[in-house]
Formats: C-alpha cells, sequence, structure tokens
C-alpha cells in the first residue's frame, strides 16, 4: 500500500495479503517484517515522524499504530466508533505541532491524534444526501495547519481552531478523490480514480481544474497515490497503465514511465529525502517495491 522513508533511507510499507509491517533497507535490499498485534490485513498508509517512528493505519483493526525501529515494539490506539461505525482509518498526515491526522472514511470523518496523550478528536465531514455519507479518502495538512481533505464527490478544508468544514463540489459526484498534495504556491494537486483525472485546486481564488489523462494500451486511467517533487513536478501512478506520470505544470505535459513486469499495478507512491521516488506495485507474478530518479 503506501510507502514511507526514513532519514536513513530504510522504506516501510503495510504488507497487506501478509499481514505483517515490512521494512526494506534500500542499501542492501534485505527485508524485515512484523506482524502488528491484532492485526487483519488492513494497513492502509505508513508515515514516519520526526524521531524515526513508523506510523500506520489499520483500517480493518480499526487502530492507528506506531512502530519502534529500535525496540522493535508496537504501540497500538484504539480508535473506537462514531454514532455506531468504525473509524476504519485511511490516510495520515502530521501537522507542525506532531499531532496526526488522519481519514476515518468509514465514519465520514477526519480524526487527529494526539500522540502525547492518546487523546481523539473527530470532526463529523457534512453529508451532501442523508442516503449517501460522506466518505473522506485523503489529506493533506498546509503549512498554516489548515486541514484539506478529499471525499467522494468533493473537496474539503477544515480549520481546525473553530472546527468549522467548508466543501466544494466536484463536477463528477462519483469522483474519488484518492491522493492530494500542496505544491509551493499553496495550489492544491489531486488525483481521481475514475475516471483517471488529474485535479488542481487553488484556494485562494476557489478555481479548479480537471485534465484529463492520457489513455494508453490498457485500461483506462485510473489514478492513485500522488506526490510533488522538488522542481514541483506532479507524480502519480496510474494503474490502468500500468505506469508511473509525470506531469510538468509549466509545460503542461505529461511524461508517462512504462513498469517493466507488466502483469502488475502500481499503487502506492512516496519520495524520499534525497528526491528518489519509491512506489509499490502487486499482482499476479510478484509484489514489490520500485525505485526510479526522477
Amino acid at each position: 500500500m503506501q510507502p514511507a522513508v526514513d532519514a536513513q533511507g530504510t522504506v516501510w510499507v503495510g504488507e497487506m495479503h501478509a499481514n505483517r509491517l515490512g521494512a526494506l533497507n534500500s542499501r542492501t535490499g534485505v527485508v524485515t517484517n512484523w506482524e502488528p498485534p491484532d492485526a487483519q490485513y488492513g494497513i492502509m498508509t505508513t508515515i514516519v515522524d520526526a524521531q524515526g517512528d513508523v506510523w500506520f493505519a489499520e483500517q480493518n483493526a480499526n487502530y492507528i499504530g506506531r512502530f519502534d525501529p529500535r525496540q522493535q515494539t508496537f504501540h497500538i490506539f484504539p480508535l473506537g466508533t462514531w454514532k455506531g461505525s468504525p473509524l476504519g482509518p485511511q490516510d495520515l498526515q502530521f501537522d507542525g505541532r506532531g499531532l496526526l491526522w488522519f481519514t476515518a472514511a468509514a465514519a465520514g470523518a477526519i480524526g487527529r491524534l494526539d500522540p502525547r496523550t492518546g487523546a481523539i478528536g473527530i470532526w463529523p465531514v457534512p453529508s451532501r444526501t442523508p442516503r449517501s455519507p460522506s466518505f473522506p479518502l485523503s489529506l493533506t495538512v498546509m503549512p498554516t495547519g489548515r486541514i484539506w481533505f478529499g471525499a467522494v464527490g468533493e473537496l474539503g478544508t477544515l480549520a481546525p481552531l473553530t472546527g468549522q468544514i467548508t466543501l466544494y463540489d466536484l463536477p463528477n459526484p462519483r469522483a474519488e478523490v484518492f491522493s492530494m498534495a500542496t505544491d509551493a504556491r499553496g495550489h492544491l494537486w489531486f488525483t481521481e480514480v475514475l475516471p483517471g483525472k488529474l485535479g488542481m485546486f487553488d484556494p485562494t481564488t476557489g478555481s479548479l481544474t480537471e485534465l484529463a489523462v492520457p489513455v494508453l494500451s490498457g485500461g483506462p486511467p485510473a489514478l492513485y497515490a500522488l506526490v510533488i517533487d522538488h522542481q514541483e513536478q506532479i507524480w502519480f501512478v496510474d494503474i490502468g497503465a500500468n505506469t508511473l506520470v509525470r506531469y510538468s505544470p509549466g509545460k503542461q505535459t505529461f511524461t508517462f514511465f512504462q513498469l517493466s513486469l507488466m502483469s502488475n499495478i502500481p499503487f502506492g507512491l512516496t519520495m524520499d529525502p534525497a528526491g528518489k521516488l519509491w512506489f509499490t506495485a502487486g499482482g499476479s507474478s510478484a509484489n514489490y517495491i520500485g525505485e526510479m530518479s526522477p
């Protein structure tokens, strides 16, 4: 699923089908893994904090976990329920104060965990229609501390000090906003799964741009993880074409990088401190972590 890279270059990732947390030593190629307590094959996202501890969202088991690589020990933060529904965490990101924000996809809410106290805050996302609850999947934290998140058919923003949530409709009410990041100008970039589109939202002007991704041989574009590199170029994975894709905003061009194992599909994507891209891919022939230098 969604990987993370620590300061030593170790790549951390949830091995969903094996029910483990895995670590790849990028210098030696050695993979080590551990089974988290009470895990249920549902590690969705990993992230590394400033102390080098690894955090992960175990969606099926409804908890956020912390792994100490030095002691090789786990600590679990159960999330409980909201209005009778488990929170079902998916995306994770720290803010400038060290608080861990997450999307509670199953409960239709945005959550926050204080790692120091274990306290959990919940902000329910208003639903457009009573029969179709909100389903927040992705989030990002702005330098100002404001939270942006993506759900099905909409973008949203949360002001932590007031708790106010503002929603912005997308043209397609069924578009799933799977991954998002902000660039140096404060623009919000995001992927829509199907139909595969790359989106950009300017919070200052409220303008929205959606870019249709060219169709290559294979299935229709289906977009998942997204990152922005040091040159402000947008990278994302297209599982429909089994590619990594680079979009250059200045030139308004897409560049496709085909993966060598055609029977596998990419999913997660992250960038290490040196600017290298790491991605996860899986399929019938093999599951692997890949590295690419932009």
